[in-house]
């Protein structure tokens, strides 16, 4: 055998998407029985619409499932075993490399004829610089090895989260998964409630980026890596934004200079190769932007748009500035009838699985999805994470004015004009509010000792008591070595993306069904690493937003969408669907729910909440509702295979 070289199941081309894998590892070298990992890798098996394939080595098993963007490759797996000098590696990895040449000139294989197998690339790069491999690694990965000679496990997830992985200790091993219902197939695991992540869910908190929905089973967070032995679990961070060092460009033109470099291989480079792609554009500043730029910059791939469009409620509709696309860039743009896809009005398409309730525009996306089906595309490309990424931080008016910087009021002034605010609000939200240590602000927000503001009125006071919901949702680690205030919040929040990890993480568990995959090129590391290194003045300044992405694309977005400052959101589109379509069934929904049989909410004060929305009778937003009714739903689906606490009886 060569060196350098791997014995691969099957060669995997560039064009592969993968949609899941599986593992399972006995650390005490007891054999993996095929029907525990085949029941594993079956647990979710819309993954793997192209096949599910295996490869066993007496105490270790890792399964594959298969989803194939190009259409002449049908047989597919990445999965690979190597064996050197008597010993034998295991890899399964759902991944895509972008640094495919930079990878093969530091693993001294530039001229080696191997596949371009990004599988392979992880592999080669594990066995030179073991689990400091992930530091190098740049793209969209979660994958698992397996050192038999070692009895080793390594997992990792790449650093913005966009490819899940989850994984539970066993008796005797440790059992890892895309998703956390394949886990639940193995033998040993109980599909236990876990109570925590539900009081989060119903308070309409982000993704918990550790814990499930059943207790046991852990998501492997952004950034991290797993080592597994038989003595032991070692989990850590090994991607660390905060250490990055300011950049501080003499010419201000060299910022937006190079953020469209880097935005134009964020994009490019997740296109490459395919001759159509989709992309979903609203008008907005963040999805035309990545409209745009594929648009210009990659001439082999036809891009498709897709805009949801209203006629009723025109509120929400954006199509007077997608048309720009149209006409200035000459981007085919199909229309996405929102309307006729009402929220909870289709009981088919609103049927969520047992990993999570979270469901999203079922209907709508699942029409996005035949779409690009019925057009043979296979990718598709989202403008998720730009808000997180780009917005900046207002904060950044007390880090100037701590510095002396007077010039704080004048843009405070231009701000409270730009986005008709009053100076006061914006006074107390940038200026006073920080400087409240969060135990007084806890102190002053608390109205009473059994109701929480934090959360709605529904959740039942004990429940949230028992479970400690106040601080789970007040818990906020502080990240040493950074004093400004305005970029430890832009830092935090890309290391806790939550409503746009579940967002993306809904997408990768729906699209594959419909043999597509999502990439979103704002979470692109090396982007993101650039942009947190960016002084928040590119982002944030005096009310506008995202300036450095505004003259970046000077010249490449059109001009009316490039200088836009305001936001449309589907919050009308959510009311409408909840008060005029399908209240009578929510209402019965909530008259006998299995959330307060279980002890999670009070349904009186649900249904007066609900009654008051439903009449108009106080304002209030229908999305609060959205958790206690995905919730109940899934619940009614799925109660009889889920294992609740006794204190619920």
């Amino acid at each position: 055998m060569r060196k350098w070289g791997l014995t691969p199941l099957s060669i995997f081309p560039t064009f592969v998407i993968v949609a899941g894998i599986s593992g399972i590892a006995q650390f005490d070298g007891s054999p993996v029985t095929h029907d525990a990992l085949r029941a594993v890798a079956e647990g979710a098996p819309h993954r793997g619409p192209d096949g599910i394939f295996y490869q066993r080595f007496k105490d270790c098993g890792f399964a594959h499932l298969a989803l194939n963007a190009d259409p002449a490759n049908k047989k597919t797996a990445q999965l690979l075993r190597h064996e050197q000098d008597g010993r034998v590696w295991l890899i399964t990895a759902d991944a895509r490399i972008d640094n495919r040449t930079e990878l093969r000139s530091s693993l001294g294989i530039d001229d080696k004829p191997i596949a371009n197998d990004d599988c392979e690339l992880i592999l080669l790069a594990f066995l030179k610089w073991d689990i400091a491999c992930v530091s190098r690694l740049i793209g969209d990965f979660a994958f698992a090895i397996w050192d038999a000679d070692n009895q080793t496990l390594f997992c990792a997830r790449d650093p913005l989260g966009v490819k899940p992985l989850h994984y539970t200790k066993l008796s005797r091993g440790l059992c890892v998964a895309s998703a956390a219902q394949q886990i639940l197939q193995h033998p040993e695991i109980s599909s236990r409630l876990n109570e925590g992540t539900v009081g989060e869910y119903l308070a309409g908190a982000g993704e918990n980026l550790q814990e499930t929905f059943f207790v046991g089973i852990q998501s492997l967070a952004a950034g991290h890596t797993l080592v597994a032995r038989r003595h032991g679990i070692q989990v850590a961070r090994y991607w660390h934004p905060e250490d990055l060092p300011l950049i501080q460009y003499a010419d201000p033109r060299l910022y937006a200079e190079h953020f469209r470099e880097l935005l134009i291989t964020a994009v490019t480079e997740r296109i490459r190769g395919f001759e159509r792609a989709a992309i979903t554009v609203s008008g907005g500043l963040d999805s035309s932007s990545i409209a745009s730029v594929a648009q210009h910059y990659d001439t082999d791939t036809k891009i498709q748009g897709f805009t949801q469009i209203y006629d009723q409620l025109v509120q929400c509709d954006e199509r007077d500035y997608s048309r720009h696309l149209t006409h200035e860039l000459g981007l085919d743009i199909e229309p996405v009838p929102t309307e006729r896809f009402w929220l909870l009005a289709d009981e088919a398409a609103f049927c969520p699985q047992l990993e999570s309730p979270f469901q999203s525009f079922a209907s709508c996306m699942r029409y996005l999805y035949e779409r690009c089906q019925d057009l043979g595309i296979t990718v598709l490309l989202t403008g998720h994470g730009g808000d997180s990424l780009l917005t900046g931080s207002g904060l950044s008016y007390l880090d100037r004015l701590l510095r002396g910087d007077l010039g704080v009021f004048r843009d405070m002034r231009v701000h409270a004009a730009l986005r008709h605010r009053s100076m006061l609000e914006l006074v107390s939200r940038y200026l006073l509010r920080p400087l409240i240590p969060n135990t007084v602000k806890a102190i002053l927000q608390t109205k009473s000792p059994w109701q929480d503001p934090a959360f709605p009125a529904w959740i039942e006071p004990q429940f949230a008591n028992r479970i400690g919901l106040s601080h789970r949702l007040r818990t906020q680690s502080r990240l040493p070595g950074i004093n400004s205030r305005g970029r430890h919040e832009r830092v935090t929040e890309m290391l806790h993306l939550g409503s746009v990890a579940r967002a993306i993480y809904y997408l990768d568990r729906t699209a594959s069904e419909f043999g597509l995959e999502c990439r979103h090129p704002f979470l692109d590391r090396r982007l993101v690493e650039y942009v947190l290194s960016l002084p928040n003045e590119q982002l944030f300044h005096a009310g506008k937003t995202k300036v450095v992405l505004r003259n970046a694309l000077r010249g490449i977005l059109p001009e009316a969408i490039r200088n836009r400052q305001d936001k449309t959101y589907s919050t009308a589109f959510v009311d409408f669907s909840l008060r005029k379509i399908s209240a009578d069934r929510i209402s019965m929904l909530f008259e006998d729910p299995i959330c307060a049989a279980l002890g999670f909410i009070n349904r009186f004060e649900l249904r007066r909440a609900w009654e008051d929305f439903r009449t108009g009778s106080r304002p209030m937003k229908g999305a609060m509702f959205w958790f206690p009714i995905t919730l109940e739903t899934w619940l009614r689906r799925y109660h009889l295979e889920l294992h609740i606490s006794d204190h619920n009886q």
